[in-house]
């Protein structure tokens, strides 16, 4: 009975041993030629069980554009093999074999390939700092070694080189020398686990390759090429349709007649986002509602209440105004904003709509068809970076055109604030950010990814330059160019300030004008400086306006923000420090 369970025991460890799949040797030689490119040969000795390596393994290699492979051969046993390559997340994966299985036990594979720009470069010393193993092998590594073959005359710093195993990251060196340039690992290598080397030598033998050799393939000669020519063609279609007729303005002390508020807000920025802001505060000034503000705390949001309080007189309102009375006030109900709210986005919506129609093309053009061809490359090149499987890459440019898209929208017109300016650099500050959280900095596509960055930049700056004015729309804005002069500066001599009355009734009049047109600040500013503070408060309460804040601007950013949730549904919208798996080659491998 001991006799059989011992039988059994031994049989069963048998098959375990027989079930191991693992690499047994795995030895390493590089050739550095004077044009920093090598000749690497990999034999990779690998125990065949038929469960991982069936039809045989793989090699994935680090593909870079800075760093081209050429495979050269692959044996097996001494004998040429068959392989295919594939481009896979930014990997070119060598398969060894074929769709036929190989026969069980040792196998020994010699794999030659040519890599180009592998040396790195620095003050006083060149460097090879090579991944022997990679460090994504699905395997146990019994053995790895590694030798290196300089150029003739270079000679290695001996005490600066360094030995890393372990996973990536790992600083550990169960590793030795064993000769001039040849090195051992003295344990085996887990499954993750690398082998790198890290060998400084004296310049001077080997040629640093300039900056077109070593940036400049095909593709990335595309990609400046198309830079170049989109700028170009910006700078072409700038010159023919995006600049205004001269301007000629005068200082005007009234609006332009038969132009509202809204409207002379969205001829200046040629932009209707914030236009219903405007209707609200000139139907609170003429005394057709009345807006109070509810000051929140830090877990409750200002809202605002506009209330319903006379029907307009004939023709008080301007086109627009009357549509926002019909629409909402008619009824003479109480609209509070404080939170999403359909009816106003479906004004919103419709007014855009209603200024468009007012505008008919006759002030200006946008000329936003002339970027379509801009956007057509941008997506081409996101096509390519999925065909090459570039994930890094394609997520960093996919999340570039995402943020530069709306950007541009966001800051084209005319007049462009401070507020966008720093919301731009921000955003770009953000990305500039992300990209280097995510080492985008050593993908094989950067050019690429910096191609599409500058092509969206290049885009963003012409969708400020591209609109223009018609000669109509020059000589309208040279109106409401000088009435903002009259706005903006203060002039002692103004005849009205004798009569304060008059003086009140021209200051709210002529206020939505001068939040549609940012200055209210300083139009404020001017008449608290002649008839006080109070005196200007009271005179905006009389006219509709309750605000609880010291500056009118601050009233009509919070009453921007509150409106602009109202309108919009939730829910949408180098050397000195090295570690295992740094450096040149690398990868990892797998059964097949």
């Amino acid at each position: 009975m001991k006799k059989l369970i011992l039988i059994i025991f031994c049989s069963l460890f048998a098959i375990a041993i027989k079930a191991e799949e693992k690499i047994t040797d795995y030895d390493v030689q590089l050739l550095l030629n004077n044009d920093a490119s090598a000749i690497v040969t990999e034999n990779i000795t690998v125990i065949a069980e038929h469960q991982q390596i069936r039809r045989g393994i793989y090699r994935g290699l680090p593909k870079k554009t800075n760093n081209p492979i050429t495979v050269i051969s692959l044996n097996m046993d001494n004998q040429p093999h068959p392989y295919f390559t594939e481009n896979i997340t930014g990997k070119l994966r060598v398969n060894f074999g074929n769709d036929n299985f190989i026969q069980t036990g040792s196998h020994t594979y010699s794999f030659t390939y040519k890599i180009k720009n592998i040396v790195n470069f620095f003050k006083e010393y060149d460097e090879i700092y090579w991944n022997v193993t990679g460090n994504n092998w699905s395997f146990i590594i019994d053995k790895a070694k590694f030798t290196l073959i300089l150029p003739e005359g270079a000679k290695a710093i001996e005490d600066k080189i360094s030995l890393y195993t372990g996973k990536y990251g790992s600083k550990e060196s169960n590793a030795k020398q064993l000769g001039k340039l040849s090195f051992e690992t003295i344990q085996p290598l887990s499954i993750k686990e690398g082998f790198t080397v890290v060998v400084p030598f004296h310049k001077g033998i080997i040629k640093e390759p300039d900056f077109f050799e070593k940036y400049l393939n095909t593709v990335n000669m595309i990609i400046i090429c198309l830079v170049i020519f989109f700028l170009i063609y910006y700078l072409i279609i700038w010159n023919h349709i995006g600049r205004d007729p001269e301007a000629k303005v005068v200082r005007q002390y009234a609006p332009p007649k038969g132009i509202s508020p809204a409207f002379a807000k969205y001829l200046s920025e040629m932009n209707s986002d914030s236009c219903l802001v405007i209707v609200f505060i000139s139907l609170a000034i003429k005394g057709i509602i009345k807006i109070t503000e509810e000051t929140g705390n830090f877990l409750q949001k200002t809202s605002y209440n506009m209330t319903f309080q006379n029907e307009p007189a004939e023709n008080q309102l301007s086109e627009e105004e009357l549509f926002v009375y019909r629409k909402l006030f008619m009824s003479k109900q109480t609209i509070k904003l404080s939170g999403y709210n359909e009816k106003i986005e479906e004004t919103n919506k419709e007014l855009k709509g209603n200024l468009k129609i007012q505008e008919q093309g006759m002030y200006f053009q946008k000329n936003a068809l002339w970027h379509i061809p801009v956007i057509i490359t941008i997506f081409a090149i996101l096509f390519y970076l999925f065909s090459v499987k570039d994930v890094q890459t394609v997520f960093m440019t996919f999340f570039t055109v995402v943020l530069f898209i709306p950007l541009c929208s966001f800051i084209s017109g005319k007049n462009v604030t401070k507020i966008k300016i720093f919301i731009r650099i921000i955003l770009i500050g953000f990305l500039v950010f992300i990209a280097l959280k995510m080492r985008i900095y050593l993908s094989q596509n950067i050019v690429l990814f910096c191609g599409v960055i500058v092509l969206c930049i290049i885009s963003a700056i012409f969708s400020r330059l591209l609109p223009a004015y018609t000669k109509k729309g020059r000589e309208l804005m040279d109106e409401i160019d000088g009435f903002k002069q009259y706005l903006s500066i203060a002039e002692e001599g103004r005849t009205f300030l004798s009569d304060p009355t008059n003086a009140e009734q021209i200051f709210c009049d002529y206020l939505p004008y001068a939040i549609a047109l940012g200055v209210e600040n300083k139009w404020t500013n001017y008449f608290e400086s002649i008839l006080g503070k109070t005196m200007v408060e009271q005179s905006m309460h009389s006219r509709g306006i309750i605000m609880h804040r010291g500056m009118i601007s601050g009233y009509t950013s919070g009453f921007s923000s509150a409106l602009i949730s109202a309108s919009v549904k939730p829910g949408r919208g180098s050397s000195g420090g090295g570690f295992s798996g740094g450096g040149f080659g690398g990868g990892g491998g797998g059964g097949r």
